[in-house]
């Protein structure tokens, strides 16, 4: 089954439980379904089937969504800790070691050996060193 073709059945479900507000003419309903698949084709399967599921089960909600709130739901969807197998995975950042005495050494020297007239550049660069 093709991406757009199970996004449109996810929707044809969502569409059963919650009406659309209007009653439109088939042309205008082949327009607005090519408008919202269009809007949301973008997000992955496993993005709008868990939006489904959830605006289905949201409390006090009786009208299918708009494309707004259906892309708001998405996101809110893919920013849950719940659904860490949705977002993208962390890269994790290490610290970086401290200067060994070597390298302290090498830079007291390169700075010395520097011909920096700026006195605050001089300044700040010594306090790294």
């Amino acid at each position: 089954m093709l991406k757009v073709d199970a996004i449109k059945t996810c929707l044809a479900h969502l569409s059963i439980a919650l009406p659309i507000t209007k009653s439109m003419s088939e042309g205008e309903s082949l327009a607005f379904w090519e408008m919202y698949i269009g809007d949301i084709k973008h997000l992955s399967l496993e993005v709008v089937e868990e939006t489904c599921r959830k605006i289905r089960t949201e409390r006090g909600r009786v009208w299918f969504p708009t494309q707004g709130e259906f892309l708001k739901a998405s996101d809110d969807v893919l920013r849950s800790a719940a659904n860490t197998a949705l977002r993208h995975p962390v890269v994790e950042v290490k610290s970086l070691p401290p200067p060994t005495k070597k390298d302290l050494e090498y830079r007291k020297s390169r700075l010395k050996n520097a011909n920096i007239k700026n006195r605050g550049l001089l300044t700040a660069l010594k306090r790294l060193a």
